[in-house]
C-alpha cells in the first residue's frame, strides 16, 4: 500500500486511540492549572505524530537498495524484515526507547530554561526590592505548580506497535506479498483483498480525520463543510479520469454516488442538529465537535470495508475454484486478485505446468468469468538450463506467483522474458511491471540480463 495512505491511517489510529480531545494523556499530570492543558496538547500532539512516524516506518526499508547493489534488491528487500511481526518487539522497543529518552532531554532542557528565567526575575526582584526596601514578591509562586511530565515508556510502545502493526496489516491485504516471519521465513503472505492503491480506503481513513476538523466548532462549520465537500468531490473526479485514462471501467454511477455520499457525510451532521432542532453546545444536544469518536468511527470503517473485501475475495476465488474443477485442470497455484477501482472487479489466475489461465471479471455482474490460457514459450534445453542456473532467475521465480515465459531469437541472441501475471501494462505500449529479460548467446553464455523498462 501507498506511504501516504499508511500515515494518514497512522494519524487517524493517534486522533482515535491515543490524543483523545485534549483529556489528560499522563498520569502523572496534576489536576487544575492552565499548565494541564499546555501538557495534555503537547502529549497529544505527540501521540498523532509517533503514530503517523510508526505507521510509515515500515517502508524505511526502500532506502536500503542503494546501499545494496544487487539486480534483485527491489523484491528482495522490500517488506522483509521491516514489515516483521517477528521483529515487530524490537522494533517497537528501540523506537519508544529513543522517543522517550528524547521527551526526557527536552523536559529536562526545558527544566533548565525554566529555572534561569525564574533566577533572573527573582534577581530582578530582590534588586527592586532593595531600592525600595520591601520584600520581594511572588518568589514561591511556581513552587507548587505542576509540572510536565514526559509520555510514559509503554503508552509510547503501545503507540509503535499500533503504527507498525497497521502497517503490517494493511500491506498483508494487498497481492504484493510480505514477508511477516521474515528473518525467520522468507514466505510471503499476500491476502490479495485490496488492490495496491485503493481511493475507496484511503477515503475511509481520510474523510473521518476532515470531518472532525470541519465540526471542531459551531463557528463557520457550515463554511467549512461547503469547501470540503467541493473539494474533495473535485477529487473523486479526478480519480475518474485517471480511471478512464488507464482504461479502468468505471460504473457511469460511480460518480455522482460518490458526490452524494461526500455530501451526506459533510452535511449530515448539520442537518441533522437542523431537523432536530438541538445545538452542541445545550445539554442533551447533539456534538459533533469531538474529534475521537469521528475517528474512531473511521477505525471501524476501515475494518468493515477489509471485511467487505475479504468477502468478496472468496466470492471470486470460489468462481475461479469452479472453473478449475469444471475443465479438470491440475493447478500447481490459483488465485483471485483485486483489481481497480472497486471490490467487485477481480483478476482470476490459474498456474498450470504449461502455462496459466487469466479472466478479468466481475464477481456481481452474475457472469461466470471467460478465462484465455497463456501458454509457456518453449526454450531449446541448453537455453534454458542457462536461464535457470541464473541466482536472479531463482529469486525471480520464487517472486513471482503465476510467471509466464517467453522466448525469441534475434540477431543471433536467444532472449528469454519472465512475466508475472499479477501486474498488468499501464498502457498497451509499455510492459507490465516487474518484466525481467535474459539474453544467451548460441554458446549458452549470459550475455545480458536486467529488468524490462
Amino acid at each position: 500500500m501507498d506511504p501516504i495512505t499508511h500515515g494518514i491511517a497512522g494519524a487517524l489510529i493517534g486522533k482515535g486511540l491515543f490524543a483523545a480531545d485534549g483529556k489528560r494523556t499522563n498520569k502523572e499530570v496534576q489536576p487544575a492549572t492552565g499548565d494541564l492543558k499546555v501538557a495534555a496538547t503537547r502529549d497529544a500532539r505527540v501521540a498523532i505524530w509517533v503514530c503517523v512516524v510508526a505507521a510509515m516506518f515500515s517502508d524505511v526499508d526502500v532506502f536500503f537498495e542503494p546501499f545494496v547493489r544487487r539486480e534483485m534488491a527491489t523484491i528482495e528487500l522490500h517488506r522483509g524484515v521491516t514489515h516483521s511481526l517477528a521483529c515487530l518487539p524490537v522494533f517497537v522497543a528501540a523506537m519508544a526507547t529513543l522517543v522517550w529518552w528524547w521527551l526526557k532531554a527536552r523536559q529536562k532542557a526545558k527544566g533548565k530554561r525554566q529555572k534561569a528565567a525564574e533566577f533572573a526575575e527573582e534577581a530582578k526582584q530582590m534588586s527592586g526590592s532593595l531600592s525600595t526596601g520591601r520584600a520581594p514578591q511572588g518568589a514561591d509562586d511556581n513552587a507548587g505548580s505542576p509540572k510536565e511530565a514526559p509520555l510514559g515508556w509503554w503508552k509510547l510502545a503501545g503507540m509503535w506497535a499500533a503504527g507498525i502493526g497497521s502497517h503490517i496489516v494493511l500491506d498483508a491485504t494487498t497481492s504484493w506479498g510480505t514477508m511477516v516471519w521474515a528473518p525467520l521465513s522468507n514466505a510471503r503472505a499476500a491476502w490479495d483483498w485490496v488492490f495496491i492503491i485503493d481511493p475507496v480506503l484511503t477515503g475511509i481513513v481520510l474523510l473521518p480525520q476532515v470531518a472532525a476538523w470541519v465540526y471542531r466548532e459551531q463557528e463557520g462549520a457550515l463554511r467549512r463543510a461547503a469547501a470540503m465537500w467541493a473539494v474533495f468531490s473535485a477529487c473523486a473526479v479526478g480519480v475518474g479520469a485517471v480511471a478512464s485514462a488507464l482504461d479502468v471501467p468505471l460504473a457511469p454511477w460511480a460518480m455522482p454516488a460518490a458526490i452524494v455520499a461526500l455530501g451526506a457525510l459533510f452535511f449530515g451532521p448539520r442537518l441533522i442538529d437542523m431537523i432536530g432542532k438541538s445545538r452542541p453546545d445545550r445539554p442533551g444536544g447533539r456534538s459533533y465537535k469531538s474529534r475521537a469518536p469521528w475517528c474512531r468511527a473511521g477505525l471501524l470503517a476501515l475494518a468493515g470495508y477489509c471485511g467487505l473485501c475479504a468477502m468478496a475475495h472468496q466470492r471470486a476465488l470460489a468462481e475461479v475454484r469452479e472453473f478449475a474443477e469444471a475443465q479438470g485442470i491440475r493447478a500447481d497455484a490459483l488465485g483471485a486478485l483485486p483489481m481497480p477501482p472497486a471490490a467487485t472487479r477481480w483478476l482470476g489466475l490459474i498456474r498450470t505446468p504449461q502455462g496459466s489461465y487469466r479472466s478479468y471479471f466481475n464477481v456481481v455482474s452474475g457472469a461466470p468469468p471467460q478465462f484465455e490460457f497463456i501458454a509457456d514459450d518453449k526454450v531449446p534445453e541448453h537455453i534454458a538450463r542457462a536461464v535457470d542456473a541464473l541466482p536472479e532467475v531463482r529469486t525471480y521465480r520464487w517472486f513471482a506467483r503465476f510467471p509466464v515465459m517467453r522466448y525469441r531469437e534475434e540477431g543471433g541472441r536467444h532472449v528469454v522474458e519472465f512475466e508475472d501475471l499479477r501486474f498488468y501494462p499501464r498502457t498497451a505500449s509499455q510492459p507490465a511491471p516487474f518484466q525481467y529479460r535474459v539474453a544467451v548467446n548460441a554458446e549458452g553464455e549470459v550475455i545480458e540480463q536486467g529488468w524490462v523498462e
